[in-house]
C-alpha cells in the first residue's frame, strides 16, 4: 500500500521538474537586436520627424546616432560623436536592456514595426537596422 501512496507524490514531482524545465525554453531572442541601428526618425511633444529631418540633423551635427548591438552581449551606443560601451541583453521578443560600462546607466529599447525606439523626456529616437 505505501507504494500507491507515494506514486501521485512522485507523478506531481515529475510534473513540476518538467514545467520547470520547459520554462527555460523561452527562446533566444537577441536575433531581433544584434546588428548596427542608426538614427531614422523621432518623435518630440506629439511632433514626429521623419528622414528630411533627420537628414538636417545629421547635416547641422556632422554626426547621427549608431547603436552596435553585437552577438554576445557587447554593445556600444554613438551618440553625436560620444560612445559609449556597455553590455545588452534581449529581455524578451521586443526588448533589450543595454548597460553602460563605468557608468552603469541602463536603457531600455522597445523594439515595434522594425525599429528600436528610446524614450527619454518626452522625446523618442527610432532607430533603424542598417
Amino acid at each position: 500500500m505505501k507504494k500507491l501512496r507515494t506514486l501521485p507524490l512522485i507523478g506531481a514531482l515529475c510534473a513540476l521538474v518538467l514545467c520547470l524545465g520547459l520554462a527555460g525554453c523561452g527562446g533566444d531572442n537577441s536575433a531581433n537586436f544584434v546588428g548596427t541601428w542608426e538614427m531614422d526618425s523621432m518623435e518630440a511633444d506629439g511632433v514626429e520627424y521623419g528622414s528630411d529631418e533627420i537628414d538636417a540633423f545629421v547635416d547641422y551635427y556632422g554626426d547621427t546616432m549608431t547603436i552596435e548591438l553585437e552577438e554576445g552581449g557587447d554593445g556600444t551606443i554613438d551618440i553625436l560623436g560620444t560612445t559609449a560601451d556597455g553590455t545588452w541583453e534581449a529581455e524578451d521578443a521586443s526588448t533589450c536592456t543595454f548597460v553602460a560600462d563605468g557608468t552603469g546607466e541602463e536603457l531600455t529599447f522597445e523594439l515595434e514595426d522594425g525599429l528600436l525606439g528610446i524614450e527619454a523626456d518626452g522625446t523618442t529616437v527610432f532607430f533603424a537596422r542598417v
